[in-house]
């Protein structure tokens, strides 16, 4: 706009009209125009900003983490080469170990053979023994010299046997210890192998992912770029336009508001006037000037007879609140009247009673009566509190007196009679009672000692039992033995010995190397059910000699290929030792055939019972020999 003045009116709305007429044509498109640019550099400053992050990623993993995954991919491919040269090592030695344990392995009939050639010269013991108490003096074919010589000769055989059979045994121990160790340590490389294997994927998935985020992040780089040179002449044409925008849109909304206050004020006035010229028009079309000034004549008199009325109503109100003062005053005088005489009158009367109490008290005086007023006091106060005490001990002797004539009468009943001699009596007995306690004391004391050395030689047998059943049948390598704990609280409360009763909490645990475990919770099934057959094998073996009866019900349930083996051979072992015992019996019930002819292939089991349906669905046992069963690798 121009600075000019305007002398007419016309010129300045001329002027008005054609910058509303340009507004109205040219700034909507320029303002459409302008705001569809800038919503374009907004989408690409935010398409911008959402590429930041990444760029920041970039950076960090250009900067720490490619070079720290680098570093650590190179020791670990070092820490690969030297694990491949150990498990090399490791493999030859497994190899030859394989060799011996295969050389045991042929050794093992031939150590069962032994033990069957040893238990048979047992045998021909006894009856070589038998035979000569059976001879007595006849003639016999050998001399008792030469027949002892024989056994001599063949008892050391026996004995050369034992000992080679105890040291190969010995030998086959250790080795398959060491073959579990190796086992152990091949899976504790293979597993290492293959930590290192997958680190060495995730690096290969590293450096591929490095070299999508470095050619991504060049993409970005350039466009980033190529955006920024695009911004540059944007940004300053967008900043133009805004100036522009917000001149034109001042201008505007200036023009608009002076042209509307204008216009509201010319309307107010407007108004106004038709106002005013409607109550004119009204008024002379009455013809009401006459009647008006009659109106204001009788009102002005009205307003003079208002006037005088209003003062004498004032003058009687004056009046009337003197006489109001006046009455009260009066009653109030009145009042105070009949309160001072009544005053006077009590003051005489209090005269006359202090003259007369003075008159008293000076009588009085004379003659020394205070003395014995206050011993008279002194007297009847002690004298109610002697009838007092009179009144309570006559009640406290009535009670005394009831009471010994009641339990006279009770002496004299029949319950209460011959009372010494019956004391006595319960007297001896209450001290035989007394020293039998003592005694029942002692003896539970001796007894519970010796109830706890048995439990704890009884647990050292059942311990002892299960670390050579558990050595025998258990092919891992990561318990040595199991055994179980015995923890006691005792509960004895004082004076009542025999009501207290001990209790014990026991707990299987797990041994490795002379470190203690719990096996709850940190076991397998299988060791679960492998500790369970062995630890009722040596509660069997500890308490119920006398009890041949042992049945087992699915004893290979969870149980691995090894573990199964050593079970069988556990077993074996138990029916050659039990066998000289005449109520020795075990029934195993089992779905497990290769169980069943691991245990026929050692030769203490010639047939086996089976359960099968027969056609009528009815069940049939068969007896079925051993070698009948399909051959097990």
């Amino acid at each position: 706009l121009c600075a000019q003045g305007y002398d007419s009116q016309d010129g300045l709305d001329n002027l008005i009209t054609s910058i509303e007429r340009r507004m109205n044509t040219k700034a909507p498109e320029l303002v459409q125009t302008y705001e569809h640019q800038l919503q374009q550099v907004q989408q690409t400053h935010e398409k911008l900003i959402q590429l930041k992050p990444k760029i920041d990623q970039i950076q960090k993993l250009k900067g720490e983490d490619i070079p720290l995954l680098e570093k650590e991919v190179t020791s670990k491919t070092n820490e690969i080469e030297t694990l491949k040269q150990d498990m090399h090592v490791i493999e030859k030695q497994q190899t030859e170990l394989q060799s011996q344990v295969e050389q045991v392995r042929k050794l093992h009939p031939q150590a069962v053979h032994l033990t069957h050639l040893q238990q048979e010269l047992k045998k021909l013991d006894r009856n070589i023994s038998t035979e000569l108490s059976k001879l007595g003096g006849g003639e016999t074919v050998r001399t008792h010299a030469v027949v002892h010589k024989e056994l001599q000769k063949a008892q050391m055989q026996a004995e050369e046997l034992g000992r080679k059979m105890d040291n190969k045994r010995q030998e086959i121990s250790t080795s398959e210890k060491s073959i579990r160790e190796l086992e152990n340590r091949v899976h504790s490389l293979k597993k290492e192998k293959l930590e290192l294997q997958e680190q060495v994927q995730q690096r290969q998935n590293l450096v591929s992912k490095k070299e999508e985020l470095t050619t991504s992040n060049e993409g970005l780089k350039r466009d980033i770029e190529a955006a920024s040179h695009q911004l540059k002449p944007l940004d300053i044409k967008l900043h133009e336009v805004e100036k522009e925008l917000g001149r034109v849109r001042n201008d505007k909304e200036r023009c608009e508001y002076e042209h509307r206050t204008e216009m509201s004020s010319l309307i107010s006035k407007e108004n106004e006037i038709k106002k005013c010229n409607s109550t004119i028009n009204s008024y002379e079309a009455r013809g009401s000037s006459v009647a008006l000034e009659e109106c204001s004549s009788k009102m002005a008199d009205f307003q003079q007879r208002t006037k005088n009325k209003m003062t004498e109503r004032k003058e009687i109100d004056d009046k009337l609140d003197t006489l109001r003062k006046q009455l009260a005053n009066a009653k109030v005088r009145e009042r105070e009247l009949e309160d001072n005489l009544e005053l006077l009158k009590n003051q005489s009367d209090v005269t006359d009673k202090e003259t007369s109490i003075k008159r008293i008290r000076d009588k009085l005086k004379r003659r020394g009566l205070d003395k014995y007023t206050s011993e008279y006091q002194r007297l009847k106060k002690e004298a109610e509190k002697l009838r007092k005490d009179k009144a309570r001990f006559e009640g406290h002797c009535q009670g005394k007196q009831d009471e010994l004539r009641h339990i006279q009468k009770d002496l004299q009943s029949d319950m209460y009679r011959d009372v010494d001699k019956r004391y006595r009596d319960m007297n001896v007995t209450l001290q035989t009672t007394m020293i039998a306690n003592c005694d029942l004391d002692k003896y539970y004391k001796a007894l519970d000692r010796a109830i706890m050395r048995f439990h704890s030689i009884k647990m050292e047998e059942i311990n002892k039992i299960i670390k050579e059943l558990w050595m025998k049948t258990y092919k891992g390598g990561d318990i040595d033995t199991i055994a179980i704990r015995s923890e006691s609280d005792v509960e004895i409360p004082e004076g009542l010995v025999l009501s207290g009763r001990r209790i014990y909490h026991y707990r299987v645990v797990m041994i490795k190397e002379e470190t203690e475990l719990d096996m709850r919770g940190r076991c397998s099934a299988g060791q679960k059910v492998l500790a369970s057959i062995i630890i009722r094998l040596a509660l069997a073996e500890t308490f119920c000699l006398n009890c041949g009866i042992l049945v087992l019900d699915e004893p290979t349930t969870n149980l691995d290929t090894e573990n199964v083996e050593g079970l069988a051979q556990s077993l074996v072992d138990i029916i050659r030792e039990r066998s000289r015992q005449k109520n020795f019996q075990l029934v195993l019930i089992t779905h497990d055939l290769r169980f069943v002819e691991l245990i026929g292939r050692s030769g203490v089991v010639d047939k086996f019972s089976s359960v099968k349906k027969s056609p009528g669905c009815f069940s049939s046992v068969l007896k079925t020999p051993i070698s009948e069963l399909p051959t097990y690798n």
